[in-house]
């Protein structure tokens, strides 16, 4: 056997191995770029992502907008005539009869509404699926307002994690420092084991903080029905967006919660004008045509029917319908003192929450800093004592967990500003707009 046929199946060997390999090379890097596709998909560089997920794949918002839907549904249904019945009746058949004695009759009948029932039938249900559509609005101001906050709280742990990895290396600093000093007599042991005591606290606040950090993003995949908290936060500061437009009156027939307390009272006045028409009889006309075969003849028959409203009048049920509609007013009322007081609350927390973080920017924090840097040189020097250096540590740190503490009640507060004066879906569109994708 010539050596040639051999060569080329060893070839062909080769170059088949080659393609597989590829192939599998090929694989693996489309398995590797959907993997970092997956893992990007996590990635939350702005809030107008989380808004997009959680309009997207919400599952409350799915199940109200399919509720509508229904209503709406219901609506058209409620427009419909009733439909029409066809009888057919034989009579004289069967046992001694003969085929001669057959009577037969076929006819239709009608049931006409009367006292406007179609319409307010109709217009009842319209008024149900407007205030229930109201309400979705409500809740999706509610559900943003949430994801708002949760996208907040993660951006403070995340700052406050950022904080603690901060002070263990500041405590970290401080106990190098001290045990410098205890090596030239210049610092008691005492002192260098508070130290130690000190950078472990650090140590343990630090992993307490970086699981309430887990935890903050679990909070907030949730909202979007994900169960991977293991989400890429690119904020690293929390960020206050215009608040003192919150501090602005609103006229208060543009407070969602208000427009759908009047929605509800318009939708109990039609349900009373409905149960009210309900009372008035229907009348039932039908015709019908009759064939005699024992005398070969035939008639015609017209009947019209109406219940007599002697016992049941719908009297009780519209008694109801007349309560709900003072019930729906006296709502109404109660809404608007409710959230116009609520509103003010809010605004006056937001207010001192705002002077406050203006106080703790522009003066405490850059105050404390200094001092840490003074007391840092002068404990140093031997000038002050151990005490006053972890004293000015502890204040650098508390002022800086309070600005993020402040920031986070000040969004609180806008948020709930927002969701109450129907301000909210306009607000949180623009915040971030132009800064990231939504993806």
């Amino acid at each position: 056997m010539k050596p040639y046929p051999i060569l080329g199946l060893l070839a062909s060997g080769l170059f088949a191995l080659t393609l597989v390999n590829s192939t599998q090379a090929q694989d693996l890097s489309s398995n590797n770029r959907l993997l970092l596709t997956e893992n990007s998909s996590d990635a939350i560089a702005c809030f107008a992502q989380v808004r997009k997920r959680v309009l997207t794949h919400n599952a409350r918002l799915k199940s109200q907008s399919a509720t509508l839907r229904s209503l709406r549904a219901q609506t058209q249904q409620a427009a419909l005539l009733p439909n029409p019945v066809i009888t057919f009746e034989a009579e004289n058949f069967g046992g001694g009869r003969t085929e001669n004695d057959l009577e037969y009759t076929g006819g239709v009948s009608q049931r006409i509404e009367t006292g406007g029932k179609r319409q307010a039938r109709t217009s009842f249900a319209e008024a149900n699926a407007d205030a229930f559509e109201l309400q979705r609005g409500i809740a999706t101001a509610e559900l943003l307002a949430n994801a708002r906050v949760a996208y907040a709280e993660v951006v403070a742990a995340k700052s406050r994690v950022n904080l603690s990895k901060k002070e263990v290396a500041i405590r970290r600093e401080a106990r190098q420092l001290i045990e410098r000093k205890s090596s030239h007599g210049g610092a008691l042991r005492l002192e260098v084991e508070k130290a130690e005591v000190s950078l472990q606290t650090a140590v343990v606040v630090r992993d307490q903080r970086l699981q309430e950090f887990q935890v903050a993003k679990r909070v907030l995949a949730s909202l979007w029905g994900s169960n991977r908290p293991h989400l890429e936060i690119a904020a690293q500061e929390l960020r206050l967006d215009d608040p003192e437009a919150e501090l602005l009156r609103t006229d208060a027939r543009e407070i969602p919660q208000i427009a759908f307390a009047k929605a509800n009272r318009y939708a109990a006045e039609q349900f009373a004008d409905m149960q009210r028409a309900l009372a008035v009889p229907d009348v039932t006309v039908s015709a019908r045509y009759r064939r005699f075969d024992a005398t070969d003849d035939h008639a015609f028959v017209s009947e019209v029917s109406v219940p007599l409203p002697l016992f049941d009048r719908n009297q009780f049920a519209s008694v109801g319908a007349e309560e709900q509609l003072k019930a729906s007013e006296f709502d109404v009322a109660n809404t608007q003192s409710t959230v116009n007081a609520e509103l003010e609350s809010r605004r006056d927390r937001l207010r001192f929450f705002l002077r406050e973080r203006n106080v703790l920017q522009k003066n405490v924090l850059p105050q404390t800093e200094r001092v840490l840097k003074s007391a840092t040189e002068a404990y140093q020097l031997g000038r002050i004592s151990y005490l006053d250096y972890i004293d000015a540590q502890t204040t650098y740190l508390g002022r800086r967990e309070r600005l993020i503490a402040v920031t986070l009640s000040a969004i609180r507060n806008q948020v709930d500003i927002q969701r109450l004066n129907g301000t909210l879906m306009e607000r949180i569109t623009q915040l971030d707009q132009g800064k990231c994708n939504a993806q």
